[in-house]
């Protein structure tokens, strides 16, 4: 049985302000596997989960999901599949409890 990458990222560049923030990110995850992702502040963690998730557009490199390139995947599909939760929302709910 050959073990099977449930996301990969090759080759990853990002830029944002023209400014290099994601450099030859590379990394797979089995599908199972659970993976931290860990770096001082400022470092680009955020960045990438953004890119993961087709938030942010990279500039060069893949991000491939279940075989499929996220660049291919449909929003409505992707968000099926993957969601990213901020640390900072810019909106408000206006629930009573």
């Amino acid at each position: 049985m050959t073990d099977k990458y449930i996301l990969s990222c090759n080759d990853l560049f990002l830029s944002r302000d023209n400014k290099l923030v994601l450099q030859n990110i590379n990394f797979h995850v089995l599908a199972g596997e659970i993976i931290v992702l860990l770096g001082a502040n400022g470092s680009g963690k955020s960045t990438l989960l953004k890119a993961i998730a087709n938030i942010l557009p990279f500039q060069k490199g893949s991000v491939i999901l279940q075989d499929q390139n996220i660049r291919t995947i449909k929003k409505n599909r992707l968000c099926q599949l993957i969601s990213y939760t901020s640390q900072q929302n810019n909106f408000e709910i206006a629930y009573n409890v």
